[in-house]
């Protein structure tokens, strides 16, 4: 996975169980704890490609771990971006309160 993605390190769980490949900055990277798999990518990255990114990134774990099917799998898509009046777009935006 290295040679196609700029991870700096690979930290493996105390457990055993469980890896995280450390990207450039703490935006990127990749948690393999099954059944988790989560990519973290800049929000630079189109729906499209943050999207071709994991499934290559699967491929590639899959093929080096074993397995060729997933199965219970739920993909999501989550987005961290500033807002400038955090407080209040969390409680009137979001939440609704007057």
């Amino acid at each position: 996975m290295i040679a196609d993605y700029p991870y700096s390190a690979l930290q493996l769980a105390p457990s055993g169980l469980g890896a995280n490949f450390v990207g450039e900055n703490p935006q990127e990277g990749v948690t393999l704890q099954p059944p988790l798999f989560q990519v973290r990518a800049p929000i630079s990255l189109t729906a499209q490609q943050a999207a071709d990114k994991a499934e290559r990134i699967l491929r590639i774990t899959g093929r080096h771990l074993g397995f060729t099917q997933g199965y219970n799998m739920g993909i999501g898509d989550m987005y961290h971006a500033p807002v400038s009046d955090g407080f209040d777009f969390t409680r009137w935006r979001i939440l609704g309160q007057a």
